[in-house]
């Protein structure tokens, strides 16, 4: 699921950045205006990635690609890569265009992404989040959307998805902002569902079994 869930973050990133969502539905309105759409070129962006395990390391490799600068955080100093740059929190925040988040889950990683670490972001930035829910603050991210301090988000995670309230989903506030605010957009945790992904997990059982 690795490689589906990385495909599906540079998935999100280039729906942000190219405003692709929205000008499919303008089309599908009977609209033709190409004004309306105008995005970022990821050429010569800055890429912050927090968190080089193996989900963070292939969108590296993804920005790379992309002829990206790219940043990365990660608590384990004795990583490197030379194409890179290892960087404190701060400053992959303040310098990044983009900023996907690839580290677990943790009682020291809740909230991670809270109200100080979005006052250093880039004005007009892009978050992207596929790895869970609780590491940003939701309330902090509304706000940071309603005012346009970033310039969107893209969400496959949310703090609610494991709750026992069967109703959740008709409460959740990034929800109900989606539905009403283009610069937020929210899949319901499909990172690791494809077909191809699906049966490599089944090969493996099999395998084991």
């Amino acid at each position: 699921t690795i490689t589906a869930t990385a495909e599906l973050t540079w998935g999100l990133l280039l729906c942000l950045s190219r405003k692709i969502p929205m000008a499919v539905r303008h089309v599908n309105n009977f609209k033709w205006d190409r004004n309306e759409f105008y995005g970022m070129e990821l050429n010569g962006k800055t890429l912050g990635v927090i968190g080089y395990g193996r989900l963070g390391e292939l969108i590296a490799e993804y920005g790379n690609i992309f002829k990206m600068k790219i940043l990365i955080h990660e608590k384990n100093n004795e990583l490197h890569n030379n194409n890179f740059a290892f960087v404190e929190i701060e400053e992959l925040l303040k310098n990044s265009d983009i900023i996907t988040i690839h580290i677990n889950s943790s009682e020291k990683n809740k909230n991670f992404i809270d109200e100080k670490k979005f006052s250093f972001m880039k004005r007009k930035s892009i978050l992207i989040n596929t790895s869970r829910g609780d590491i940003i603050d939701e309330e902090v991210l509304i706000k940071k959307l309603e005012s346009g301090y970033i310039a969107g988000a893209a969400m496959d995670v949310l703090q609610d998805e494991y709750s026992d309230d069967k109703n959740w989903i008709k409460h959740n506030k990034l929800i109900n902002y989606a539905r009403n605010n283009s610069n937020l957009l929210i899949t319901p945790h499909i990172g690791g569902v494809t077909n191809d992904s699906t049966n490599k997990t089944n090969d493996f059982i099999i395998d084991k079994i």
